[in-house]
């Protein structure tokens, strides 16, 4: 009996060839019968195989798009080893629960922190073994001294940990909040240095990054408060009393912010690259965008997009031209939209093939992107999507191992690419 449940997707993949070489009128009422007992993934691949209308045109249309291990200019080794997430919260507009969670590379040990505040860490040494399914017992627990209920963010400055998060979670006046701890392998104790006294509900974006120079320089990004309905109407972006809709500027932690750049929707990924700020922005249906932020300037939302209203109608767009209003124009803009999440620059020592390369996540994509940017960052030389077959929220490169690691949300583990030896 156990080994007849083991292999019941294999034999439902049988039944369903079967149904389906003599019952390709009745593919659609089987599908529905049989796709609750057999995986997503199996269900997608039989929905390519047997669907005879679309089956050349779904090959012809990303005919030359590769998998991995390979991509367009190298192969690489990619795995999965699931770990312990611990205490979550699921992700946005999710279909099921899901296990978003951040990661930061600290002296050889990879840190998680769970988007329910939950901190453990791994270290770096043990994810080279290639037989490794499960790092859960290797992961030690990190206590820390704040009560977390919705992590959005975390940086990692030598040995200091920043951290955003979201207090009276659920609430009409949910709080974000951005605190300070110095890393501590057993415990962790954070100082709140900012919060914000204006309320929102369903907070979604607190990315942080750090300008480091004569004067160092904190940026924090918020979102606007209305981030899904079928008008996406919301002021607060475009009105400078605010602080919804923006990026932050702190020149200290004792002073009070400064608007840096505003008409912001949802910045989920944010990094500082020789002094220049670059995000990734979440659009509406339509319209992620890539943006290179520079002070004072406005990105238009919620005016301008090249993205469109979720409401039904097809004519509910925005006003596309930023430039024309007097907004700055994204580098690049994804339609569709991916779920644009964190970017990072992989150092040129991973792949002489990949020199000056960046790596995005994205969440309903399920892809990572990778991309290069013109000397002036102000177009992208290329764009090529690397299937992953999971959301992913962050990403991490570890110099000594020469991996990049990134949380795959789905499964509640972390994807390792590296290259073949």
């Amino acid at each position: 009996m156990k080994r007849l449940v083991k292999y019941k997707n294999y034999i439902y993949l049988l039944i369903f060839f079967i149904f389906f070489s003599f019952l390709t009128v009745n593919a659609k009422k089987i599908g529905q019968f049989v796709k609750p007992h057999i995986s997503e993934s199996i269900y997608h691949i039989l929905v390519v195989v047997f669907d005879n209308k679309t089956t050349f045109k779904k090959y012809s249309n990303d005919y030359n798009v590769k998998f991995l291990p390979k991509t367009e200019l190298i192969n690489l080794n990619f795995s999965k080893i699931k770990i312990n997430i611990g205490n979550n919260v699921s992700g946005y507009i999710s279909k099921k629960p899901t296990k978003p969670f951040f990661l930061e590379n600290y002296n050889n040990n990879l840190i998680i922190f769970s988007k329910g505040g939950d901190i453990s860490f791994i270290r770096t040494s043990i994810l080279i073994n290639n037989q490794l399914a499960h790092a859960g017992k290797y992961q030690k627990k990190i206590n820390s001294n704040l009560k977390i209920e919705k992590v959005l963010d975390t940086y990692l400055e030598d040995d200091k940990i920043y951290i955003s998060f979201v207090s009276n979670l659920g609430s009409s006046c949910e709080k974000l909040n951005l605190a300070k701890g110095k890393i501590d392998l057993k415990n962790i104790n954070f100082k709140v240095f900012y919060s914000t006294g204006e309320c929102a509900v369903s907070i979604q974006s607190g990315k942080i990054t750090i300008v480091t120079g004569k004067i160092k320089k904190i940026y924090l990004s918020t979102a606007a408060g209305v981030l899904k309905n079928t008008d996406e109407q919301d002021s607060k972006p475009q009105d400078p009393k605010s602080i919804w809709g923006k990026v932050l500027e702190f020149k200290s932690e004792n002073d009070k912010p400064l608007v840096f750049s505003s008409g912001h929707r949802n910045i989920l990924g944010l990094m500082t690259d020789n002094g220049r700020i670059i995000s990734t922005e979440n659009g509406p249906a339509g319209g992620d965008e890539i943006n290179l932020l520079v002070k004072n300037e406005n990105y238009g939302w919620d005016v301008a997009s090249y993205g469109r209203k979720y409401s039904a109608s097809f004519d509910s767009f925005y006003y596309q031209d930023h430039e024309e209003m007097g907004f700055k124009e994204p580098i690049f803009t994804f339609l569709p939209s991916l779920g644009i999440s964190q970017i990072i620059k992989i150092p040129n020592s991973f792949n002489r093939r990949w020199k000056d390369n960046y790596l995005i996540a994205t969440l309903s994509s399920r892809h990572l992107l990778r991309i290069k940017f013109d000397q002036n960052y102000s177009k992208l030389m290329f764009v090529e999507k690397i299937f992953i077959g999971e959301r992913t929220r962050d990403l991490v490169y570890l110099n000594k191992e020469k991996f990049v690691v990134f949380a795959l949300e789905e499964s509640g583990s972390l994807g390792i690419l590296a290259n073949i030896k």
